[in-house]
């Protein structure tokens, strides 16, 4: 498969560009806003040879050694993109590119950012209990960060939703709980994120079609 980036026309009052997804795939052909904004001058063109021997070329996020706000910026999209193409890779193996329909791409960018639980239907007489996710979301929105630092939580969040899935897979009725954040559970989190992290690595170098490089 392949994502492609280019820079869109909506601009923000810092001066930075929005990013433009493009995916294509068989007689899938879409394009979608990401929502992330950088600096133009953080893009450089690169060239690559496509996995049909193809030469050409590619918009990538460069980064630099002296640290600036907008270079950690630029840092910081880096990572939210490749989280949000792996998030989307997750759940195109899911549904199978047969069944892509139209605003299909745009969708997922939107479940990536504003990401939620699925509802449950319940007696309203009865108050709602919050999950770990609830309470999670309740932190963040209370916490008075930056967005950047939100955005790293918002990261974080969805690793403990795959953790919480890879747990389910062993024991359906495996819910992430405060109870369970013991030093047992955080020392297993810990196992998980760096087998996730190898995981990660393994599919990318065995999915060569994918276009964008993340440096």
């Amino acid at each position: 498969m392949a994502y492609e980036i280019s820079i869109s026309k909506r601009i923000d009052n810092t001066g930075r560009a929005e990013l433009s997804l493009r995916l294509r795939l068989g007689k899938v052909d879409q394009q979608a806003s990401t929502h992330l904004f950088v600096n133009p001058q953080h893009l450089r063109w690169e060239n690559y040879v496509s996995s049909k021997g193809r030469k050409s070329k590619r918009l990538v996020l460069k980064t630099s050694r002296l640290k600036t706000d907008e270079v950690q910026h630029t840092d910081e999209v880096k990572k939210q993109l490749d989280d949000m193409l792996e998030f989307i890779d997750n759940n195109l193996q899911q549904v199978g590119a047969n069944n892509v329909g139209k605003g299909w791409l745009a969708q997922q960018i939107d479940d990536f950012i504003n990401p939620h639980d699925d509802e449950v239907d319940s007696d309203e007489s009865e108050p709602k209990q919050l999950s770990f996710f609830d309470l999670f979301d309740i932190f963040l929105e209370k916490r008075e960060i930056s967005q950047g630092k939100k955005n790293q939580y918002k990261v974080f969040r969805r690793i403990l939703q795959r953790y919480e899935m890879y747990k389910q897979l062993l024991d359906p009725k495996f819910k992430l709980s405060l109870d369970t954040l013991d030093g047992n559970g955080i020392e297993e989190i810990g196992d998980y994120i760096k087998k996730e992290y190898k995981l990660r690595r393994l599919m990318r170098a065995v999915n060569l079609g994918r276009v964008v490089r993340i440096q």
